[in-house]
């Protein structure tokens, strides 16, 4: 099977299925917010098209979402939660209207940060700036496991300069873990 980083280009059927995916995404982000009465929707507009591209072509299986070969997706920023919900959502990792109704809620798993209870998540966050140290974790644990997985790590403009962000730059330049 071939996956969508492995080809140059989405074709003209793949974008516009992301289009679509796009504005029910940006929809359900809104409600869910709304009825929770809190959450950052802005960050979460901003990032559903990065969000909906990066799962739809990632080694990653809605129906199989701990897979030992998935591909790793950490969400540096994790208050972007409703777009990383609406996304996972919209593909099938749990039924979304679960989400809409139960995001921000006592006893949901849908909480304000992303949490890697949630199918489809990897990483919970925690301060802003620690996605890239964990996802230089997972690229490294590849590497000694010979496992053949890709790792992806989605920050803000916000974190790019924490001090904790340059340290696991230069770790990743040291171990040579982008490729």
């Amino acid at each position: 099977m071939q996956w969508g980083f492995e080809k140059e280009r989405l074709d003209e059927e793949k974008v516009a299925h992301l289009k679509n995916l796009s504005k029910l995404a940006r929809g359900d982000i809104l409600k869910m917010t709304t009825v929770a009465g809190s959450g950052h929707p802005g960050g979460s507009m901003s990032s559903i098209d990065i969000y909906l591209t990066l799962w739809s072509c990632a080694k990653v299986w809605p129906n199989n979402p701990y897979h030992p070969d998935r591909d790793r997706i950490v969400i540096s920023h994790g208050h972007t939660s409703p777009g990383v919900y609406a996304t996972l959502g919209r593909l099938g990792f749990f039924n979304i209207d679960d989400v809409i109704a139960h995001f921000r809620r006592a006893g949901s798993m849908f909480e304000g940060h992303v949490e890697k209870d949630v199918p489809g998540v990897e990483w919970s966050t925690g301060n802003l700036g620690q996605g890239l140290s964990a996802g230089c974790g997972f690229a490294l644990a590849a590497r000694l496991l010979e496992k053949d997985f890709h790792c992806f790590v989605i920050m803000s403009d916000g974190e790019q300069t924490k001090g904790q962000v340059g340290e696991a730059r230069r770790f990743a330049k040291k171990y040579n873990l982008s490729t």
